[in-house]
């Protein structure tokens, strides 16, 4: 067994045995008033309908409600309830329609959880290759490592969109580095078909096209001044494969605009789910840090005290980390980072300025690559991936719980 599936099995051994004694051991939280009984808790009339609900039902919180929705009712608009659906993307609800059939919603639950492990699994995969070769293979080993068992990586086997989108994009950089643009740009295109953050990666790709390194060619000196910005690999047919990396969130797009009449709906409904209107990041950062100064001084809801100080954390640790990107991967993987950092805190939530970034930035890969290769060198991987993993099973026990983090 490589150590990819190895670091897999032991990840989600943990994430779900953690998961199944919080949800019988701990009182729910507010999450759960709202929660439809006939999705959390689809076995009944099931042989083992015991196993199934401790087993699966305890990741079935927040957003994974709305992707099972969707696979069963698809984005309707006459049931006003529904209509905040249109900001989640339809790759995966699609998938786990197709996989599960017009069965019930146990069938539906099942399906949902194979596909995000099942993704997991193969993009744990592709993403020690693609660090092995930029990194070498013990920056690998402790990248899959770091990944699985991050703070937040319970959501990798929940019903959300995170082991997909994973490993599409793992997969469009990992193709791009061996010179296969065809498959690239497919496998962004279904990234931006999985989650807005997919449109990105179009940046990436094509300054790997521009600029390497690529397997397919062998790259020239680097120029010195400003001629470093001259392209270093001549364009030829084969970039216009790139063209794809956006066609996911632009045929969503359309069919939003044909269903609804508002192309744009995916982000006109943020508000729905107490998201503002589009912020500078300089001023979302001012808003956490008032948020994190207050959830310190234990004003507020202590509902939201936990997850703001949680993200918290995380911003200041994400930007540190993409400066690392940038001084140690090649400079596509630094610009997807960036922008990916850009997105997630250019939308402010209340009372969570930085709601959900953890989750946001969990499939942004690099991030953690730069992090195995800083432990490693320092020699404290081992200390790292511990104090991660403990970390995992308290955020796992919050999360089945009903506590906010999503």
């Amino acid at each position: 067994m490589g150590p990819a599936r190895r670091v897999f099995a032991g990840s989600r051994l943990l994430v779900f045995v953690v998961a199944a004694f919080a949800a019988v051991a701990f009182p729910a939280g507010i999450g759960a008033r709202t929660a439809e009984r006939g999705i959390v808790h689809p076995f009944g009339g099931w042989p083992l309908r015991g196993l199934f609900d401790s087993v699966l039902s305890p990741l079935v919180r927040w957003d994974g409600f709305w992707y099972l929705r969707i696979a069963e009712h698809g984005y309707q608009t006459h049931v006003e309830a529904l209509r905040g659906g249109r900001v989640f993307f339809p790759l995966y609800p699609l998938l786990v329609r197709g996989a599960g059939g017009f069965a019930d919603n146990g069938v539906a639950l099942i399906a949902a959880v194979v596909i995000s492990l099942a993704a997991l699994a193969v993009g744990l995969t592709l993403l020690h290759r693609l660090t092995a070769m930029e990194l070498g293979g013990r920056a690998a080993d402790a990248t899959v490592l770091l990944l699985a068992f991050a703070p937040v990586a319970f959501f990798f086997s929940a019903p959300y969109t995170e082991s997909l989108f994973l490993v599409l994009s793992v997969g469009a950089f990992l193709a791009a580095r061996r010179g296969r643009w065809a498959l690239a740009g497919l496998a962004a295109g279904a990234a931006s078909g999985t989650r807005s953050t997919g449109a990105l990666l179009l940046l990436p790709l094509l300054i790997l096209y521009l600029y390497g390194p690529r397997a397919d060619r062998e790259s020239p000196p680097a120029r010195p001044g400003w001629r470093a910005l001259i392209p270093r690999h001549a364009v030829r047919p084969d970039i216009l494969w790139l063209v794809l990396a956006p066609v996911g969130i632009v045929a969503f797009s359309l069919y939003l605009r044909e269903s609804t009449g508002d192309a744009l709906a995916w982000a006109h409904f943020q508000p729905l789910f107490g998201r503002r209107a589009i912020e500078w990041p300089t001023e979302t950062v001012r808003q956490a840090a008032v948020a994190g100064f207050h959830a310190l001084k234990g004003d507020g809801s202590h509902l939201y005290r936990g997850p703001i100080l949680v993200e918290s954390v995380y911003l200041p640790a994400a930007l540190v980390a993409t400066v690392g990107v940038f001084r140690r991967l090649p400079f596509a993987y630094g610009a997807y980072s960036l922008t990916a950092l850009l997105l997630a805190i250019s939308s402010p939530a209340y009372p969570e300025p930085l709601r959900s970034l953890p989750r946001l930035l969990l499939p942004v890969f690099p991030l953690t690559m730069w992090l195995a290769s800083w432990t490693e060198r320092r020699g404290i991987t081992r200390g790292a991936i511990v104090a991660s993993g403990a970390a995992l099973a308290v955020l796992t026990a919050a999360f089945a719980s009903w506590q906010p983090y999503v």
